[in-house]
């Protein structure tokens, strides 16, 4: 029994400790040479949009007010980066609370693509 109480305490801690994915895993966030499509998932605005956002915001707009399901709809949005850097508590945050959140990495990779002009395809460099 001592040993399922300090086992369950050890989850209980470290699942306190870890914010986000980025602090579990350990992984790096690039944000070099992010592009809307890139072959490198992990430097793709598409698929952060498509797992994070295109549930609500697709061309239905069944759920969202502004569609980001394409490219252009995305570029057109003025104020991008001030939704998605909003306090999750704040009713204008995306994504709202209660769904999946953007993590730190993400959040810094769109920045990173906005402020350097909306870049589309790498193969275009």
């Amino acid at each position: 029994m001592k040993k399922i109480i300090i086992f369950v305490s050890l989850i209980f801690v470290f699942s306190c400790t870890n914010n986000n994915e980025e602090d579990f895993f350990g992984t790096e966030c690039d944000t070099n040479d992010v592009y809307y499509m890139a072959s490198d998932e992990s430097r793709s605005v598409f698929n952060i949009i498509t797992n994070k956002c295109i549930g609500c915001h697709n061309q239905d707009n069944s759920l969202g007010i502004v569609s980001l399901a394409t490219y252009q709809d995305l570029i057109s949005v003025t104020n991008l980066l001030d939704v998605i850097n909003l306090d999750i508590n704040n009713p204008s945050a995306m994504p709202p609370a209660g769904m999946p959140q953007l993590t730190d990495c993400e959040k810094s990779q769109l920045t990173s693509w906005v402020n350097n002009g909306y870049l589309y395809d790498e193969a275009q460099r």
